[in-house]
């Protein structure tokens, strides 16, 4: 998919066109998403870290099915299920596969965050998701990971 040129949302899964419009609607659509590289791909249970991890490897040129990936999470005692809890793991889990290409830390400041962004960097997130996918503070119990993959002002 060209990142410069207009997209059909129909080619996304279901659920990514309605978390779009939801994203979308509260900016007044005034945003440009650049999927260059970015191939949406549909969580099957509680795997949401390790399919974005997927996605993100996919952008650097490393095609691994989510469940190789899972099954490296397994044997490395990280996951039992698909379930992803700690940033720590998540970046040693990546490494596996992109060798010196992630680490951990805390969220940046809202500058800091931008710029990565902006500099087209490719940040894998964890949030609470609330009703809309949209990111509340829930202690972590309704855990989820988004890839954040250079949203711009339009």
């Amino acid at each position: 998919m060209d990142s410069s040129a207009p997209f059909d949302i129909s080619e996304f899964p279901h659920i990514t066109q309605i978390r779009l419009k939801s994203f979308t609607g509260e900016l007044g659509g005034k945003i440009r998403i650049n999927c260059s590289g970015i191939t949406p791909k549909q969580q099957k249970g509680p795997t949401c870290g390790l399919v974005a991890l997927s996605m993100c490897l996919e952008h650097f040129g490393v095609v691994v099915d989510v469940e190789t990936i899972l099954e490296k999470a397994r044997e490395m005692g990280f996951t039992k299920q698909g379930e992803m809890y700690s940033a720590e793991f998540l970046a040693s889990l990546i490494n596996e596969f992109l060798p010196n290409s992630a680490s951990a830390s805390n969220f940046p400041d809202a500058k800091t965050f931008s710029q990565s962004i902006f500099d087209g960097n490719l940040l894998l997130i964890a949030y609470d998701c609330g009703p809309n996918y949209q990111p509340v503070y829930k202690n972590g119990n309704s855990a989820h990971w988004l890839l954040a993959v250079s949203l711009a002002p339009a």
